[in-house]
Order: structure tokens, then C-alpha cells, then sequence
């Protein structure tokens, strides 16, 4: 059960309550969401789901405009002349029966490569219209939010915001996103300084935006998903403070804000700042998951309610009334993460409906044969020193503050394994390579010897590891390193092996 609270601080202590259900609603909306690394759809209130892609794709972040088609990042990896078209990096258009209505566009993680390490979009978002989108995607050696046209390009070189995440839609011509960081002074809306939270009006030149506010009073290091309400009068966003625990976070909660509505070109930044009402408290992070980041919070449209995943699954609590906050906020899909609340309706045929293979002999176990694909891995910074907490060597320990961060998409949710290897000297011995000794002849090679493996559960799209430099307390000397990295799922399947190097460096 989760704890809601008042009060002024993002980090004061909660006050415990008791649980109530909030009222059902009609079915005029819709959710959609992942879960088992497919997209699924069902009634707001988290009832009558329905599968609606056959299979995994390394989809992620589904979302849908008020006429019911989905949008969601998918596809397999291709790499061609040194240009990696990143798993999971095109925009698919589908119907709820899965049907898909257009040609796949592409993102800048389909033009992903050596000089430009480019991964798949997260946080995709559809204006209610349906006729524009945006999302977040790790480009080059930052986070950028793109806007795509349904119909045109998924991306241009002439609208787009550097260094932010998480956008959302306040209308069909206006978006929020999140600067991210932590926050070390008040928000200076005439400058944009210390401003954690803007807008960026449909049609405006690259980088140009408008701050709108911050939490000043929050002790958060992080600030993720976002969310605002169709009227413009309740704001939601996901806080946590991992970089202050060495990447585990202590304090995970959901902002709730009543809102005027966000500030655009027509009122020239002038709305004034949400005041926060309540917190959700969500699960603290101890093993370092990142879980956080696919909460993706969003408010039904009539904005009285607001959904959120948490480790377990998405949970909808009831806000229609800031003044009194909400109780609790029962799980209502189990397994479901990233979902996203539309003004369409569920409709009677929605899900996806395999083609009958015809008579069948009797019934047939279903039997998993389709490998995980492992696709855009990468390290940054490739060079680093080793951080001063412990990793852990399974995601069942605290792990330790970030050195580096790896990168990688998976087709599917799976459990991948990263054998941390170092370079030593060798010489050949036959067609081997050893170990070169005090008196060692042969040809000179390099030997990669294994020093530890580390296991980390991944979901379907985008994953992220932070990577200290030790392996559980141990830490890694200066040398050259790499990471082998291989994915199995649920049925056994492996996945092809990938390779990423590093470097320790001395302080």
C-alpha cells in the first residue's frame, strides 16, 4: 500500500492512512501500457484488457489520441555502412485491433553510429488531435526531445529542445518537458536558470521554450515523468533522489500540484507556479532498477484521476480534489508499466486476433522459439574512475553510485548478464593465447581474463545500468576493460553476444 501526505517539502515524512477505493468511472477513455513487451489496451479503470501486438518487438512507451490510434517505438535492430538502426527506435502507427496504418517512422535511433550513439525514444507522447508527438532520446552525449509530425518527418533539425526529458501534452499545440538535475537555487523564470520545469509551443524554433517553474523546496537529485491534466489545473511529477544514495534511491514520490495552466507564447510565460498539494509515496529503489523512469504518469482526461506503474504494476489513484488529498492508489494491472491515459473509447473488437491456422490435430502447447534481440549498447563515459560504493553483482543488493552508464534495448523483457572482463598481456601458445609468465616465448596477444558477471532483469525498449567501477565490493584496478553482454528469456532463448569496452582511470 502506498501513503499519501500533505505538505510543503517533497522529502518530509508521510503520514500513514487508511485505504479507500476510489468510485468507478464509465468506459468513454482508455488506457494503454506495456506489459510482457507487448502493447496492450484497456477500460480506464484498468478492466477488460486486451493484447494488442502479437508479439514482441522491442516495443515501449505506447500512446494513444482521441481517436484511437496508437502510437509506440518499436522494431528490430539493422545495422548497414556503419549506421546502427537502433531496436525499438521507429514510430508505429496501429489501430486497437494492432493493424498497423502507416509506414514506420523514423527517429534519430535509426540513424545511430559510431561517433553518435543515438538509443530508442523514450517517453513517447501523442497530442490529442493525433497529429503531432514527441519524445526523449539519448543523442550523442545527451538527452534531446524531438517532435514528430503523423504523416511527415519523426524528427527535423529545426524543432527540438537540448538537454530535456519527459514531454507531455498540455494541448493539441503545447508540451511540457523536464530539465532535469538537481536544483541549487529558485527559479528565475526571466532568465530560465534553476527552472526544472518548461514549455515549448508546436511550430517554435529549436531550443526555445519557456520556464514555467521548479520544486524549490524539493531535496530530489532526479525529477522524471511528468504529467498535467487537460484543463490545466493539476500538475504530477515523478521525484527521487538517487544520486544522493549512491544510485539507489531512498525517497521515490509522485508531486501533486494544483495548477492556472502552463504558461505559452500567447500569456509570454506568465502563468503563474503550481502549488504542491500532496505526495504519493512510491517505492524506494535500494537495487538501483531505475524503475522510476517508466512510471509515466498520466491523468484521465477529465482529470479527477491519475495513473502511474511502480515495480508491481500501474496503479490509479483518485484526485479530483487537491484540497483533500487521495488515500491510496490501488494496483489495478498487475506487471504493467508505461502507460498512458486517452479520451478514446476501448472498443468491443480492440485487441489483436491471431489468423486461424486452420484445423488443428488437438491443442497445441504454445512454446517460445523467437531469441531476445540485444541491440544499441553502449558505456558512457568510456573512461572513468571507479566510484566509491559497491555494485551489485544481482539486482538483490544495494549497488553502487555511478561511474558510468550502460545503455541497451531489448525486443523483449529478459535477464541479461554482463561478464566484466580485463585485458592482460598474453602470448601465443599453439592457436591460443595464455597468460604470458617471467619466461613466456610466443607471439604477443591480448588475453581478456573474467573478473565477475552481473545479472540485471530488462523490460522491453530502453534499459539503463549504473555501473560503479566495482564489482560488489571489489574494486576494479586501471585497466582496459570490457563488458560481454548476452540476454535469455522466460523460455530459455538467448540472445546474440554484444560487446562494449571501458577504461578504469586513476584518480
Amino acid at each position: 500500500m502506498r501513503v499519501l501526505t500533505r505538505r510543503a517539502a517533497v522529502f518530509a515524512a508521510a503520514l500513514a492512512v487508511t485505504p479507500v477505493l476510489f468510485a468507478s468511472a464509465a468506459h468513454a477513455d482508455s488506457l494503454v501500457y506495456m506489459n510482457g513487451g507487448n502493447v496492450w489496451i484497456s477500460h480506464g479503470d484498468g478492466s477488460n484488457p486486451r493484447q494488442i501486438t502479437g508479439a514482441p518487438n522491442t516495443w515501449s512507451w505506447p500512446t494513444e489520441d482521441d481517436n484511437g490510434v496508437i502510437l509506440v517505438a518499436g522494431g528490430q535492430e539493422n545495422i548497414n555502412a556503419g549506421i546502427e538502426d537502433t531496436a525499438g527506435s521507429e514510430i508505429h502507427r496501429m489501430n486497437q485491433q494492432g493493424a498497423e496504418l502507416s509506414a514506420p517512422q523514423q527517429t534519430p535511433g535509426s540513424m545511430s553510429s559510431v561517433g553518435c550513439l543515438t538509443y530508442a525514444p523514450v517517453s513517447l507522447r501523442v497530442a490529442p488531435d493525433g497529429q503531432h508527438y514527441a519524445y526523449d532520446t539519448f543523442f550523442c552525449d545527451r538527452f534531446d526531445t524531438f517532435v514528430g509530425t503523423v504523416g511527415g518527418a519523426g524528427f527535423t533539425d529545426s524543432e527540438y529542445m537540448e538537454d530535456f526529458q519527459f514531454p507531455y501534452w498540455a494541448s493539441n499545440s503545447t508540451f511540457l518537458i523536464s530539465r532535469g538535475g538537481v536544483q541549487f537555487d529558485t527559479c528565475d523564470t526571466s532568465t530560465g536558470n534553476n527552472c526544472e520545469w518548461w514549455t515549448h509551443d508546436l511550430g517554435d524554433p529549436a531550443n526555445n521554450g519557456w520556464p514555467w517553474f521548479s520544486d524549490d523546496a524539493s531535496s530530489a537529485s532526479g525529477f522524471d515523468g511528468i504529467a498535467i491534466s487537460r484543463d490545466g489545473t493539476k500538475f504530477a511529477s515523478v521525484e527521487e533522489d538517487g544520486a544522493n544514495y549512491g544510485g539507489a534511491a531512498q525517497n521515490v514520490v509522485l508531486g501533486l500540484w494544483a495548477a492556472s495552466g502552463p504558461p505559452t507564447n500567447a500569456n509570454g510565460g506568465s502563468a503563474s507556479a503550481p502549488t504542491l498539494k500532496c505526495t504519493l509515496t512510491l517505492p524506494a529503489d535500494p537495487d538501483s532498477t531505475l524503475w522510476y523512469y517508466n512510471a509515466g504518469p498520466t491523468f484521465s482526461p477529465d482529470g479527477t484521476r491519475i495513473a502511474f506503474a511502480e515495480p508491481d504494476g500501474v496503479h490509479i489513484a483518485s484526485v479530483s480534489n487537491l484540497d483533500s488529498c487521495p488515500s491510496s492508489a490501488p494496483l489495478v494491472i498487475p506487471g504493467a508499466t508505461q502507460p498512458f491515459w486517452s479520451a478514446a473509447t476501448e472498443a468491443a473488437n480492440a485487441g489483436y486476433v491471431a489468423p486461424s491456422p486452420g484445423p488443428q490435430p488437438g491443442p497445441q502447447p504454445a512454446h517460445d522459439t523467437t531469441a531476445p534481440a540485444l541491440g544499441a549498447l553502449g558505456i558512457s563515459p568510456k573512461r572513468f574512475v571507479v566510484g566509491k560504493a559497491s555494485t551489485a553483482l544481482s539486482a538483490k543488493k544495494k549497488r553502487s553510485h555511478q561511474g558510468a552508464m550502460v545503455r541497451y534495448t531489448l525486443s523483449e523483457p529478459a535477464r541479461v548478464s554482463f561478464a566484466v572482463e580485463r585485458s592482460v598481456k598474453g602470448h601465443k601458445k599453439g592457436r591460443k593465447c595464455v597468460k604470458s609468465g617471467k619466461r613466456s616465448h610466443g607471439k604477443a596477444c591480448v588475453l581478456w581474463v573474467k573478473q565477475a558477471t552481473l545479472t540485471r532483469a530488462g523490460i522491453s525498449g530502453s534499459n539503463q545500468l549504473a555501473f560503479s567501477g566495482r564489482l560488489g565490493h571489489r574494486k576494479l584496478s586501471p585497466g582496459s576493460y570490457e563488458l560481454v553482454v548476452r540476454a535469455v528469456d522466460a523460455a530459455g532463448n538467448k540472445s546474440k553476444t554484444k560487446v562494449v569496452r571501458f577504461t578504469i582511470v586513476r584518480r
